[in-house]
């Protein structure tokens, strides 16, 4: 019989989750300003490599998120206000991983 996986979930920061167990790391962050936190979250990646990334709150438009690229990672999905003022959010995906299900909600 299989043993369950343990997993781990670490507060590094107050904006910042990270989930991860032997085979599948992600990590959510709240950015609130994507621009500004940028080079925190190139280091993050670089340290963690985690599959799946989840911003939130970039406060970028919808063309503006898509020049935002983290070496290893595609955007996978993301959502901006109209006026692109804070909120949003966007998903990064590692390479190689792919999403499975319905395309819109």
């Amino acid at each position: 019989m299989q043993q369950p996986r343990k997993s781990t979930k670490v507060k590094k920061a107050t904006n910042t989750s990270i989930q991860s167990d032997e085979d599948f790391c992600s990590i959510l962050q709240n950015a609130q300003s994507i621009r500004n936190a940028f080079g925190k979250l190139e280091l993050l990646v670089l340290e963690k490599t985690p599959k799946l990334l989840a911003i939130t709150e970039h406060w970028q438009c919808d063309d503006a998120i898509r020049t935002y690229n983290l070496k290893g990672y595609k955007l996978a999905l993301c959502f901006s206000r109209p006026q692109g003022k804070h909120g949003g959010c966007a998903i990064f995906l590692f390479r190689g991983v792919g999403l499975h299900g319905k395309d819109r909600y």
